[in-house]
């Protein structure tokens, strides 16, 4: 009999390559508001769930739960209501589920919790890792401080409790992907403000594999999902320029990202700036598929090209 794996915010863009590489191994249950527009199969049963019922007999019994559920914080501008969305739509499923397992009788093994970068803050110069304090004054931070939080409170050692703070995922279907390649369909190279800024990147293969490392291994704590090379907006625009082509190249300045996104978002989302570390995972000899951001590029614009070819 496959153990039974139970995945929130599983039709999401990690949970979706999530489950097509788990499903073959596990059975899967992926709880989501709109289970009628997916079909289940033999090992993957959709299931509903409105992000804040407790739910313990679905719980009840499975290896693992894994919670990547949560609002695109780039989806819509930062007003308090939609602010007041990104906070809730994290904070309620994660107490949920922490809620759930404490009803269990018979608890799952792992519980892995997602959260996200955004928890350092940023700070011209340096270089965070896991070990790195939750950042002050920044909205971002409080919403991962929030989202850790049950999983941090549940006092049960018999469950291996994980954290995972992804960086910003690339993937042929990953909304900032598609962005910076954009202006290449007009032979134009965009770069952000003054393309210094390092971005915590990581392609969507190596976010799949390290959370299936740390689903069948005994790993625990605290885990940065980045690649260990770091890249600056200009030296990942100069990798896709290497790949695309372009006639010029232009800087988008600050104070027309302020107008366009307000300034909260832009300093926190749009010109992030964080030199991140995936400590935990190279300590724990995770060997990275797209180490660096050349790496990265290439396989995600070849797939491009493949697409285009096909059509």
């Amino acid at each position: 009999m496959k153990q039974r794996i139970i995945i929130t915010g599983g039709t999401g863009l990690v949970g979706s390559y999530l489950t097509k590489r788990l499903k073959d191994k596990y059975d899967l249950i992926i709880l989501t508001r709109r289970p009628y527009k997916y079909i289940n199969t033999a090992t993957v049963k959709y299931i509903e769930w409105d992000g804040k019922t407790v739910i313990p007999e679905i719980i009840e019994g499975s290896y693992a739960v894994v919670n990547l559920i949560g609002e695109n914080i780039g989806k819509k501008g930062w007003g308090d209501h939609q602010k007041k969305v990104i906070m809730k739509s994290r904070k309620d499923p994660a107490n949920a589920i922490s809620e759930s397992i404490k009803i269990c009788s018979n608890k799952p093994a792992v519980w892995i919790q997602a959260s996200a970068t955004g928890y350092y803050g940023q700070e011209s110069g340096t270089v965070f890792d896991e070990n790195s304090p939750k950042a002050k004054n920044s909205f971002l931070a409080r919403v991962c401080d929030e989202w850790e939080k049950p999983i941090k409170l549940l006092n049960d050692d018999k469950i291996r409790k994980v954290i995972i703070r992804t960086g910003v995922i690339l993937a042929p279907n990953a909304s900032l992907w598609k962005q910076l390649n954009m202006s290449f369909n007009f032979r134009v190279a965009a770069i952000v403000g003054n393309g210094r800024q390092y971005l915590p990147w990581i392609h969507i293969d190596d976010e799949v594999n390290a959370v299936i490392s740390i689903l069948e291994n005994n790993w625990t704590d605290v885990f940065n999902l980045v690649a260990p090379q770091g890249a600056t907006m200009r030296q990942i625009i100069e990798a896709i320029k290497t790949k695309r082509k372009s006639i010029v190249t232009i800087n988008i300045p600050k104070w027309f990202l302020y107008l366009l996104f307000g300034k909260e978002k832009t300093d926190e989302i749009v010109l992030t700036d964080q030199h991140i570390k995936p400590r935990h995972l190279l300590e724990n000899g995770f060997v990275f598929k797209y180490p660096s951001i050349n790496d990265a590029v290439n396989n995600l614009v070849d797939q491009i090209t493949t697409k285009t070819r096909q059509i």
